[in-house]
């Protein structure tokens, strides 16, 4: 006989046509949330990217994170910050902002793009709100045809993220090209070219210490810097060959108490003729040849002159002292010795080219800007082919 025990058939359940299963739930969900965050951080990123009209002589951007650079600055350095700066580095928030700086009436002015959510203090004498994104300033720009962005400083930031800053300089005024320049631990490392330059000299350790580039655009900046602090300028023009190095050490009042030149080559005796007539120390004396030419001969003043001398020399000349070298000269006060520098700040690999002490970088910024003070000694050195500023 057949069983015909009772069999359990269960139900197939299909979805009814436009109902939505449990996990495509949550994915729709995801997929809502997603663009509600997408569409938020679009609004917030372009409430953050309203355009700012900015000096037309701006000069300088810095892109930074207040809360790390009020780390790594000095706490001398935080008090000779400008105001605007300052005020915009103390709101101590972790994201960048942009700090920007112009030339107005011969004088040096600042301003700062923030988020607008902070609150600077004590209030600047300039605020200006569009967006999420506030400007301030030291004082109303007479020139705003340039634009700058808040996002200008994430940018800015993003294409160096290991840095602890990243700028754009432009000195075109002053006969450079525009470059960009981003900071590690006591170097900043820039864009900036820079030829392949060698000495047979290490750089001293007197105030001023260069190597003299061989470039002629390079060549014409050191003369320019030499002119500045009147030393030594009328080599360029007036010796045959040029030297490699100059050292220079500096008195009290900024001034040059003794300038040493370094040839890579000996000193010929035509070229220490050269070199005392400029001093003052020959006597010049025009020849007839029998072909009518004219020529003048340098003759020296009752001087006894080799490959090693020194001489005291005639105030009109402007400097104490001459002391001649088989491959170069010193001028002035000569009892102080210029001896080689015996570190680098530089990274391993760079070749330093210029060394400027701390009495000189503080001259030459409280030029600039006389609320700078106390700036470090800075080194210039060619690392991978570009300039580098170490300090």
């Amino acid at each position: 006989m057949e069983n015909l025990s009772p069999q359990i058939v269960h139900p197939q359940t299909t979805p009814l046509p436009g109902s939505v299963s449990g996990r495509s739930k949550i994915w729709l969900g995801v997929l809502i949330s997603a663009a509600l965050f997408l569409i938020a951080l679009y609004g917030g990123w372009r409430a953050l990217n309203q355009p700012f009209r900015i000096p037309t002589n701006t000069h300088l951007l810095i892109s930074v994170s207040p809360r790390m650079a009020l780390r790594f600055l000095p706490t001398e350095w935080k008090q000779e910050l400008p105001n605007v700066w300052r005020n915009a580095l103390e709101t101590h928030t972790s994201f960048p902002i942009l700090l920007g700086a112009y030339e107005q009436d011969s004088s040096w002015h600042f301003f700062a793009l923030l988020p607008r959510w902070e609150t600077p203090t004590p209030p600047p004498s300039v605020m200006v709100k569009h967006g999420l994104a506030m400007l301030i300033a030291d004082q109303p720009f007479l020139t705003d045809k340039m634009s700058a962005r808040y996002t200008d400083a994430w940018r800015m930031a993003l294409a160096h993220p290991l840095s602890r800053f990243s700028a754009h300089v432009d000195l075109t005024p002053w006969g450079f090209d525009p470059f960009e320049a981003f900071g590690s631990e006591h170097v900043i490392n820039t864009t900036i070219p820079f030829a392949g330059m060698t000495s047979p000299y290490p750089l001293k350790q007197s105030d001023i210490s260069l190597t003299i580039p061989d470039r002629a655009e390079e060549r014409t900046l050191v003369e320019r810097l030499l002119r500045e602090i009147h030393v030594g300028h009328w080599l360029f023009a007036d010796l045959p060959d040029q030297p490699t190095q100059i050292n220079i050490v500096l008195d009290k009042n900024f001034k040059p108490l003794q300038s040493e030149f370094l040839f890579k080559d000996l000193l010929s005796p035509e070229e220490i003729k050269l070199l005392l007539a400029q001093l003052g120390l020959t006597k010049r004396r025009i020849i007839e040849l029998p072909d009518q030419t004219l020529v003048t001969e340098e003759r020296l003043q009752d001087l006894s002159i080799n490959s090693s001398a020194m001489i005291e020399l005639p105030p009109a000349s402007g400097y104490s002292h001459l002391e001649i070298q088989p491959r170069g000269f010193r001028l002035g006060t000569l009892d102080i010795p210029i001896n080689p520098r015996q570190s680098s700040f530089c990274p391993k690999g760079a070749v330093s080219l210029a060394y400027f002490s701390t009495k000189f970088s503080t001259f030459f910024f409280h030029a600039l800007n006389p609320s700078l003070k106390n700036i470090p000694a800075i080194e210039l050195a060619n690392h991978k082919g570009k300039l580098v500023f170490c300090y």
